[in-house]
């Protein structure tokens, strides 16, 4: 059972996508920000909605870590975007090798999902922030049946907040 306190849980819905029975769900609170549910009755304690928490199991800090700073030379898309460009400069490459792209984008009601394109067209709606909790639904699923067919990936969603950004 996942035993994260709700203030650490950043609501990824990871857990939620690596449950073997489905046993969590994603519900949001009175302010509408998504967290995990638990249902006992289901839960077989298997723990990997602990094993794969980002909260629980943070990375170890790099000392030895270099930084890089760019930006996109094409001043439309650096204009659209919110990393200056760059997002798009590496989704290119991706789906030009045949590749799949992940990102925030908005939805008609304005909520925001995580969802995935295939064609440069679709990269305009993950362009710019999103300053509000973006919904993974089961995209973390649709990330490993891509690489496990062998696609490259490009994965652009923050785990350490509730809000999304893009390129």
């Amino acid at each position: 059972m996942h035993n994260l306190p709700k203030e650490k849980c950043s609501g990824c819905s990871l857990c939620a996508n690596v449950c073997p029975v489905s046993a969590i769900t994603m519900k949001p609170n009175v302010e509408g920000f998504l967290y995990p549910s638990v249902d006992l009755e289901k839960c077989i304690a298997c723990k990997k909605c602990e094993k794969f928490c980002p909260e629980l199991n943070a990375p170890t800090k790099n000392e030895n870590c270099d930084a890089f700073a760019a930006y996109n030379k094409n001043e439309i898309i650096r204009k659209e975007s919110s990393s200056g460009g760059i997002f798009s400069l590496l989704a290119e490459k991706i789906i030009a090798q045949n590749g799949v792209v992940f990102g925030a984008k908005f939805e008609n009601d304005f909520s925001v999902s995580i969802s995935y394109t295939e064609t440069l067209d679709g990269l305009k709606e993950f362009r710019g922030s999103k300053y509000v909790q973006a919904n993974p639904k089961y995209c973390y699923k649709e990330c490993a049946e891509f690489l496990k067919a062998g696609r490259s990936v490009l994965f652009s969603r923050p785990l350490k907040s509730h809000f999304a950004s893009a390129g």
